[in-house]
C-alpha cells in the first residue's frame, strides 16, 4: 500500500483536482490530508469529495491553527501504514502511471531511498526541481544577483543550471512538491525536523537520507503537474523573510565550528539586507500597481 500525504493551507482551487488525479482503482492507497487551518473552501471541498466517494480511503485532519509545514507532514508520516510513503504538494496534478512508475524503480533499486519524478508546469515546460546541496559561497553568488543578469557567465552550481530534468540520475535534493519515500529509509532516518517550519526542511531531510545511505533517484519517465505555489504565494513578505531564515538555520546546522559560526554572523546580516530590499521592492511594485489601477 501507498500512503499519500498532503498538507493544505487555502488550496480550494487545487484539491480536488489532486484528488481526482490519484490512482485510485488502480494502485492500494491511503490518503491522509492535514489542513494548517485554511480559511476558504478547502476543507468543505474536501469532505465534500468523502461524501460522494465513500469507498476512498481518505482521513482529514484540521489543524485548529497553521502548525507549519514540517510539523503537519510529520503529523501524516506518524500516521502513515503504507510500505512506501508519498509527500505531495497541494498544487499538484499526478500523470497516469507516475506512482507505478516510482514505486517500480524503488523494487528494482533497493538501495535508494526516495524517487521524484519530473515536474511539469501548465504551460507543459519542464520545471527545474533539481538542486545540488548550497554552500555558503552558493548563496553570496545569488545574492550579488549575476547568475540572473549575466547567465552566460555565472552559471548556479547550486541550482543545477547544467542539468537538462531528462535524464535519470541520482541528486542531491529534488523539490518535496513529489517525494516518493520507501518506508525503511525513513525509518532510519525519521521526520522532517521541525526547526524548518516551511522553508529548507526538505533540503535538510533530502540531505539526512544522503548521510544515512539512502540516495534519491530522480525519475523523468514519472510526470506530475505542478501549479506552483498556491498558498505560499499568498503570503510573498513572510515567505520571503522565512525563505532567508530557513537559509541561515540551514547553514548554522551543518557549518558547526567556531570559524564557521563567526562567518555565518557576516552571512546572517547579509540575509536580513537581502530580505528587507527584496519585501522593499515588493511593496514599492505592489504601491505602483495600485497606483496604475486608481488612474
Amino acid at each position: 500500500m501507498i500512503s499519500l500525504i498532503t498538507v493544505t493551507h487555502n488550496n480550494a482551487q487545487d484539491i480536488l483536482p489532486l484528488l481526482n488525479s490519484f490512482p485510485w482503482q488502480e494502485t492500494p492507497i491511503e490518503v491522509l490530508l492535514i489542513d494548517n487551518r485554511s480559511s476558504d473552501d478547502t476543507c468543505r471541498r474536501i469532505q465534500s469529495f468523502v461524501s460522494d466517494n465513500p469507498a476512498y480511503p481518505i482521513r482529514l485532519i484540521s489543524n485548529y491553527f497553521n502548525i507549519g509545514y514540517a510539523a503537519a507532514i510529520n503529523q501524516g508520516l506518524i500516521l502513515a501504514q503504507g510500505e512506501f510513503i508519498c509527500v505531495l504538494g497541494p498544487d499538484t496534478i499526478l500523470h497516469p502511471g507516475a506512482l507505478q512508475g516510482l514505486i517500480n524503480k524503488l523494487e528494482t533499486n533497493p538501495k535508494i531511498g526516495i524517487a521524484a519524478p519530473q515536474l511539469i508546469l501548465l504551460d507543459n515546460s519542464i520545471q527545474p526541481s533539481c538542486r545540488r546541496f548550497p554552500k555558503i559561497g552558493d548563496v553570496l553568488l545569488e545574492l550579488t544577483g549575476l547568475p540572473r543578469i549575466l547567465p552566460q557567465y555565472f552559471k548556479s552550481d547550486w541550482k543545477m543550471d547544467d542539468f537538462d530534468h531528462m535524464t535519470e540520475m541520482i541528486v542531491d535534493q529534488p523539490e518535496a512538491t513529489c517525494l516518493f519515500i520507501r518506508r525503511k529509509a525513513l525509518e532510519e532516518v525519521g521526520l522532517m525536523d521541525e526547526r524548518f517550519p516551511i522553508f529548507f526542511n526538505d533540503v535538510d531531510w533530502c540531505r539526512r537520507f544522503h548521510l544515512k545511505g539512502w540516495p534519491i533517484l530522480f525519475v523523468p519517465t514519472a510526470r506530475v503537474t505542478h501549479r506552483r505555489g498556491t498558498s505560499v504565494n499568498t503570503r510573498p513578505a513572510r515567505m520571503i523573510w522565512k525563505s532567508h531564515q530557513g537559509f541561515y538555520r540551514y547553514f548554522r546546522k551543518y557549518n558547526p565550528s567556531l570559524l564557521q559560526r563567526c562567518l555565518l554572523i557576516i552571512f546572517g546580516f547579509l540575509l536580513i539586507w537581502t530580505a528587507c530590499l527584496r519585501i522593499l521592492v515588493l511593496y514599492i511594485g505592489f504601491s505602483r500597481a495600485s497606483m496604475n489601477r486608481l488612474k
